[in-house]
Parts: C-alpha cells; sequence; structure tokens
C-alpha cells in the first residue's frame, strides 16, 4: 500500500512530501528519486500515471495537506454565503439577549 504523507517546514517555506510503500508483509520502503522524462504536450498521461493512490491514501494526503495549512482554491463567489452567516450571526444574538439577559 503506497502513503504520501506531508509535513510542513515553515523554517523553509516548503512542505515536505514522503513516498512510502508498505508491502503486505510489512516491509516499509520510501521513495528516494523521481525522474523526469520529457513527452509530448498532453501526452503525460497516455504513457501512465506516475503514481497511483487507493482512495484512502488519497484522503490521507488531503488530510497531512490540510494539517500543514494548505487549502483548495475555490473560484465561487462567496458573498452570499458570508452575508447569510452574518445575517444569522446576528439573530442568534437576538435570542441570547432576549432569553439569557445578555446584554
Amino acid at each position: 500500500m503506497i502513503r504520501i504523507s506531508a509535513i510542513r517546514r515553515p523554517e523553509w517555506r516548503k512542505i515536505e512530501v514522503a513516498i512510502v510503500d508498505v508491502s503486505t508483509s510489512g516491509k516499509v520502503s520510501v521513495a528516494s528519486q523521481i525522474t523526469f522524462t520529457e513527452v509530448e504536450e498532453g501526452a503525460y498521461l497516455s504513457n501512465g500515471s506516475t503514481l497511483s493512490l487507493d482512495f484512502d491514501a488519497a484522503t490521507r494526503l488531503m488530510d497531512d495537506l490540510w494539517g500543514c495549512g494548505v487549502r483548495p482554491t475555490d473560484q465561487r463567489d462567496r458573498s452570499g454565503e458570508v452575508g447569510a452567516m452574518k445575517e444569522h450571526i446576528v439573530d442568534l444574538r437576538k435570542v441570547l439577549d432576549r432569553y439569557l439577559g445578555a446584554e
């Protein structure tokens, strides 16, 4: 099973990535080099992927990256969502003021 781990290194302003393969017998191997081979533009997936991860391994990688502070780039307009949340907070404050007498 292949596992990819990410560790934040703020002193280097980088994230270290380790690729580990754990065999069914329990032996652990670590990837030590990645070699780049020049190909035609757009042909890189026709030669096979560099690495294949099962869903659980991909999820662990995403969790590690999230733990390192990496967030997905979201191009959606969230102004409507933020406005709705602000209105909800105002409503909650009114309820608290009424039932708890908070000022």
